[in-house]
């Protein structure tokens, strides 16, 4: 199934976290839905399709609307759909592909019904609310609370003919080109609503990290080529046209490449990354199809943003029932000198139980402003059982 990008969920707070409680068929609470949000920065759209109810991740970085089977078990492998609904609008045959290679979420919780395309996408003008987690199609008063906004024309490009399961599809032009500025150089990548980071190729993360900036392995990433690890860094200033952000995580997967050169070959030159997440969820984002427009309008308060970086220095595994245990303990940080240890269980943190929570939920429980306390309490534990210890902040990636 070449040609088609599905999002790259890294989600370093996360590690190990399929052993957590498995997913029901209700869908989930408005609260975990915002944290899911807050951790993957992908945003969610409840869809029926042909009568089946699922949730999608809004994906610009896909031609297609992609489908897990296991919810839309009805859905062609390849084909159409009778009706797709979106919010009020509904669609009739609508192309689409079902595939076991659609990720799946990392929180059981909130499962991932697969991808809204450029299918859907492409003939509208589409908004990304990060702050209060809402997608809409079709122009839209703006919210309150944003900075003046930068426009920016771009490239749609690619299409063409490619085959799936042995059935011809038409490709749409779907990829949003853009020059993007990272600490000065200029680089192509494409705007990519499906990717959790911005994503870069291992040429340019190498370019990046020469320095010895600090990096972080051992992410979780999840794309069509399956679940791998990443490293993350961060760099000093990422501009798209007028709009720049400070600090930005930036990612790199080598089975990612794979995707950065599919797209390549379907934009017709050379792609560097994906400008995912971690530099829109700074920016109310319109991008205006029609128009071959982008709006990206800073929030003035961006406290609502979750640094995947920024957090108590440990990664949590799968929930017990009892409460969550530590996956990885980041070396150098307040929590390892205090004497966190893998396999300790957190049973409460600032006082929330978190055996009732999600995956998302604790993750986001985690991060907090660097230097600032988290009173974490233990169950079992190597060395802290049944102890509340104060636990700092910190910076995983400290820029030079």
């Amino acid at each position: 199934m070449r040609g088609l990008v599905a999002p790259t969920l890294l989600l370093l707070g996360m590690g190990g976290c399929s052993s957590a409680s498995a997913p029901t068929d209700a869908l989930p609470t408005d609260a975990q839905i915002r944290a899911f949000t807050r951790v993957s920065k992908l945003l969610l759209v409840q869809v029926d399709v042909a009568g089946t109810t699922g949730l999608l991740g809004v994906d610009t970085g896909d031609p297609f609307v992609l489908l897990n089977p296991t919810p839309f078990s009805s859905a062609p492998s390849v084909g159409q759909v009778s009706t797709l609904t979106v919010e009020s609008d509904k669609l009739t045959n609508v192309p689409v592909i079902t595939s076991s290679q659609s990720p799946t979420s990392p929180d059981p919780t909130v499962p991932l019904g697969g991808l809204l395309g450029c299918t859907v996408l492409c003939s509208s003008v589409v908004s990304f609310n990060y702050r209060d987690t809402l997608f809409t199609i079709g122009s839209s008063a703006a919210p309150s609370g944003l900075l003046p906004e930068t426009r920016l024309a771009f490239q749609l490009l690619g299409g063409g003919t490619t085959q799936a399961g042995g059935v011809p599809l038409t490709v749409p032009k779907s990829r949003i080109v853009v020059s993007v500025d990272i600490e000065g150089e200029r680089h192509m990548m494409i705007v990519d609503t499906g990717a959790s980071d911005v994503v870069v190729d291992q040429a340019l993360y190498a370019a990046i990290t020469k320095d010895g900036r600090a990096q972080v392995s051992g992410g979780t990433v999840d794309t069509t080529s399956g679940m791998s690890s990443a490293s993350i860094t961060r760099v000093k200033t990422l501009s798209l046209g007028g709009a720049q952000a400070k600090g930005v995580v930036v990612a790199h997967d080598a089975s990612f490449d794979t995707n950065l050169a599919d797209v390549s070959t379907d934009a017709g030159q050379t792609i560097e990354g994906s400008l995912g997440g971690t530099f829109l969820e700074n920016y109310y984002v319109t991008i205006d199809y029609p128009a071959r427009e982008i709006h990206l309008a800073a929030y003035e308060d961006k406290s609502f943003i979750v640094d995947p970086a920024e957090i108590i220095g440990v990664a949590i595994a799968g929930g017990t029932g009892d409460g969550y245990p530590i996956g990885k303990v980041f070396p150098g940080t307040d929590a390892s000198d205090k004497g966190v240890q893998v396999g300790d269980i957190m049973v409460a943190i600032d006082g929330q139980t978190l055996s009732a929570l999600s995956v998302s939920e604790v993750t986001v429980l985690l991060a907090g402003k660097v230097g600032s306390t988290k009173s974490v309490q233990f169950g079992s534990a190597q060395t802290l059982a049944n102890q509340t210890v104060s636990i700092k902040v910190d910076e995983l990636l400290p820029l030079p």
